[in-house]
């Protein structure tokens, strides 16, 4: 969505009761924000009409370039990598210059999360938003590592998809399931859309609960 589209929407939403006021949170996408309109856009437009929301999008490789359109618009933001809608929702466009072939190198998924993390860092600090009263709210199975360093003051991992069904190549399969469980195993709370992932997840989970999905 573009920023007219976002107004768009901001203004078509209609105001949502919720429990959940004035916090600070970090929204992780698995998209950029500059795609077509998903459920995930709706959470992000609904969690900031109550409370200030950084929307942060996926760190993806330099090979993103080549063939997804989004990618090379976020170039556009390597300076200006900030984009805000008043005080309350916040658009961190990541620049597509990450290491590829993170599942294969340990060294590669440090220098990752380590660029990652500064973005975050840098967000928040554009946000004036403080990481000890911050809640993650992520949607990016492999971000284990980034929750562990950075310590926020509640960890949510709503989980989609099963992310491995996507590969047939069974070391990045291995991968995305162990990233996965690692990030069940540390949130605070996991929610699931379907009663498969909800059983496939329920034993290692701190907290877990199903919520299905419906017509906006």
């Amino acid at each position: 969505m573009n920023r007219r589209e976002t107004k768009r929407w901001m203004a078509r939403i209609p105001p949502c009761p919720m429990d959940l006021e004035g916090e600070n949170i970090i929204m992780f996408s698995l998209q950029r924000w500059d795609t077509h309109f998903t459920c995930i856009h709706g959470t992000a437009l609904r969690l900031a009409q109550r409370n200030r929301v950084l929307f942060m999008e996926p760190p993806e490789s330099c090979g993103r370039l080549l063939f997804e359109p989004a990618a090379r618009r976020s170039v556009r933001h390597v300076f200006r990598r900030l984009e805000t809608f008043g005080d309350a929702l916040g658009i961190y466009h990541t620049p597509p210059l990450f290491l590829p072939l993170q599942a294969r190198s340990e060294l590669i998924l440090r220098s990752v999360n380590a660029t990652y993390r500064w973005m975050i860092r840098d967000g928040l600090r554009r946000m004036r938003m403080a990481m000890d009263s911050t809640i993650f709210w992520i949607y990016q199975f492999n971000l284990v590592g980034v929750v562990e360093a950075l310590n926020p003051r509640l960890t949510i991992y709503e989980c989609p998809e099963e992310a491995a069904e996507f590969t047939t190549k069974p070391r990045l399969r291995r991968y995305v399931q162990d990233m996965d469980a690692a990030l069940c195993r540390r949130a605070d709370l996991v929610i699931v859309p379907n009663p498969v992932l909800y059983e496939t997840r329920k034993a290692i989970a701190r907290e877990i609960h199903m919520l299905p999905w419906a017509a906006d």
